[in-house]
């Protein structure tokens, strides 16, 4: 915008229309109105500053750089240009063209981001990221999302497809060799930071089609299994009394090892009614606060120690791999069994909702005590409930013609037996004694349960976990069913 004198007239250009405002008329405020109604942008111009030079006097000092003056958003804007004026007004042009299609909807704001690195969008999804969760979580993300940047050669947003991406994911499970749940992790990875960027930064998910691969048929390398009651009793005599109730912790409390690292005097209320735990959100792997009721010897093992200060941590630290491997093998328990399942800190939460299923409590007693978002989850922790899947099969009317002709095989010694009632198998005589339990205290089967009771209350050593049952043949070669506990890797 340019002033000039001419004639007691103030002349101001704006494009091809000249304005002429005479000064004693209009104030700055009338101007400025006048112009806004008017356009949207004014011509390159020469600014000047106001520079204050005592006694109320001002000095006036006209700037090198020409500006130019755009109306965006409702309100006018500075746009500082170069010193000279055809340079300056060849770059207005390109803004003012630049800002038309943008208001036109030619030029988006995702065809902006789609010019920056993708370094960029990576560092401000961490950073948002970082702000929200932990920092465990946050170090977990940045590496896998980095290897998957630099393996795939990702330089931008439009470079991330289904294509790619199910190349990628290929070469991790190929040739790193990764299990099919470890990959789906780096997906569900990627996918969040995608799902982040629609639609300020992407106009669409372009993995929206991408789905997770199945694990169920697939090999879990650190599938867990839960120790028997035996073995419980085997690794808490043996392991040295500093890492004996590290272990218990987890086994009669369900405690993660996070959650056990973090567990300060302060959370333990030993003298209340109930004894219990108070587990802090900011501890919990779901954020939320939980309250665990303690076992008598957990009581004991805690009142048996020097109590510190309420903010103290409990523990200095959690036994790791090497340590628990060597004080299993130092109770003679097998790391591994025949499965392949792994006996680790986390598996004694295995053998926490292990033995949780054999006191024969609900299972929204057993969520409550494992602290799970969801009961699917829960059941990878148990194994199934036999006694209560028994209790309504056996009550399955039999066929009419189901008498002499019906023969069953218990698949032990190879015995046949005529009569149903006359089943006679370890299932029957060391099942749960409310499910065969009789008027008398005889069982439905006039077996007496009380010589049977002690071997109920945990498994034999040589028998698996309890998990058998009574097949009916009816003209067919005998089965041999062999049911063990599910695992999770969760």
């Amino acid at each position: 915008m340019e002033a000039r004198d001419g004639g007691g007239m103030d002349r101001r250009e704006r494009g091809t229309v000249t304005i002429r405002l005479r000064p004693e008329f209009f104030s700055r405020q009338a101007f400025m109105n006048s112009i806004q109604t008017e356009g949207r942008w004014l011509e390159v111009q020469k600014r000047v500053k106001v520079v204050p030079s005592g006694k109320g006097a001002v000095h006036r000092i006209e700037l090198a750089n020409w500006y130019g003056r755009l109306k965006a958003n409702g309100r006018w804007k500075w746009f500082k240009l170069f010193t000279d004026r055809r340079a300056s007004q060849r770059r207005w042009n390109e803004i003012i063209r630049d800002h038309e299609l943008r208001q036109a909807g030619v030029i988006t704001q995702q065809m902006d981001h789609a010019q920056r690195p993708l370094a960029d969008h990576l560092a401000e999804y961490l950073a948002d990221l970082k702000r929200r969760t932990s920092s465990e979580h946050y170090r977990i993300t940045k590496n896998m999302l980095d290897r998957l940047v630099s393996g795939a050669e990702w330089k931008a947003l439009c470079d991330i497809d289904e294509a790619s991406t199910r190349k990628i994911l290929a070469k991790l499970q190929g040739e790193k060799n990764y299990t099919v749940a470890h990959v789906n992790k780096f997906l569900m990875k990627l996918k969040s930071f995608v799902h982040w960027c629609v639609p300020d930064r992407l106009p669409f998910n372009p993995l929206r089609k991408l789905k997770k691969a199945n694990e169920r048929k697939a090999l879990k390398r650190r599938a867990k299994r839960p120790l028997t009651p035996q073995e419980v009793l085997r690794l808490l005599q043996s392991v040295p009394s500093c890492r004996r109730l590290k272990y218990a912790v987890a086994i009669y409390a369900g405690l993660r090892r996070n959650e056990a690292a973090k567990l300060t005097w302060g959370d333990l209320k030993l003298n209340a009614v109930i004894p219990h735990i108070l587990l802090r959100a900011e501890t919990t792997k779901t954020g939320q606060a939980a309250t665990l009721p303690l076992h008598s010897y957990l009581v004991n093992e805690f009142r048996g120690l020097m109590h510190g200060m309420p903010g103290a941590t409990l523990f200095d630290s959690i036994p790791d791999k090497r340590t628990i491997k060597k004080d299993l093998l130092a109770a003679k328990i097998e790391p591994s069994d025949a499965y392949g399942r792994r006996a680790g800190y986390h598996g004694l939460r295995y053998t926490f909702a292990s033995l949780l299923d054999e006191t024969g409590c609900s299972h929204g007693t057993r969520r409550a005590l494992m602290r799970h978002g969801s009961g699917d989850m829960t059941d990878g922790y148990t194994v199934a409930r036999l006694s209560e899947m028994y209790e309504a099969v056996k009550h399955l009317p039999a066929p009419p013609d189901a008498g002499s002709a019906t023969v069953i095989k218990t698949g032990t010694a190879g015995d046949v037996l005529s009569d149903p009632k006359q089943v006679d198998t370890w299932w029957t005589r060391n099942a749960l004694a409310p499910s065969f339990t009789g008027a008398d205290g005889q069982g439905d089967l006039g077996i007496d349960n009380e010589q049977n009771r002690p071997k109920i209350q945990g498994f034999r050593d040589d028998c698996g976990p309890l998990a058998a049952t009574v097949l009916l043949n009816v003209g067919t070669p005998d089965i041999l069913s062999k049911i063990r506990s599910r695992s999770s890797i969760g």
